[in-house]
């Protein structure tokens, strides 16, 4: 009768290191959200003719990565508000971030508009020194391993463009 109930112990004892490895390997594997912070966005230069205007920010992207592999911004597609009005969308390119880490990434980021009355109220604001203020919004695309996930982004930013006229 005993030699009839070893076996099965030990195949409950394989059963049972299985199980625990396999719940190790997913604790370990299974993606994690990451924290994305707001990007911090700084003037650069502006390009004022006739018909648009386009100003160049650079936008600088940081992110902690709790996930023991890396992940990927496939893109983001920010919609660029000023003064209530819609007038462009800033794209980010894609990004990679390291595993396991706190990680910020800089991008140059043009903003071009043709809507005319945009254009006359910024380069009023430029030539007279006042303050621009625009918000930004939309979804960044994120892969981390095979998984797509969406995070929607928004913030506002408010800068003096110098006059370099």
């Amino acid at each position: 009768m005993s030699l009839a109930k070893k076996p099965w112990k030990i195949v409950l004892i394989v059963v049972a290191i299985i199980l625990i490895a396999i719940g190790v390997t997913v604790a370990f594997v299974y993606p994690r959200n990451p924290t994305i912070y707001d990007p911090v966005v700084d003037y650069k230069s502006y390009v004022l003719a006739n018909s648009s205007l386009t100003i160049t920010v650079s936008a600088t992207m940081a992110i902690d990565n709790p996930n023991f592999y890396p992940i990927v911004i496939e893109s983001i597609a920010l919609g660029v508000k000023y003064e209530g009005s819609s007038i462009a969308t800033a794209n980010i390119g894609e990004l990679r971030f390291n595993s396991r880490s706190n990680t910020t990434q800089t991008r140059d980021v043009s903003i071009t508009t043709t809507d005319q009355t945009t254009i006359q109220s910024i380069g009023l604001k430029i030539k007279t020194g006042q303050t621009i203020d625009m918000s930004f919004s939309g979804p960044a695309k994120i892969k981390v391993l095979s998984v797509h996930l969406d995070k929607d982004i928004s913030f506002s930013k408010s800068f003096v463009i110098p006059n370099n006229s």
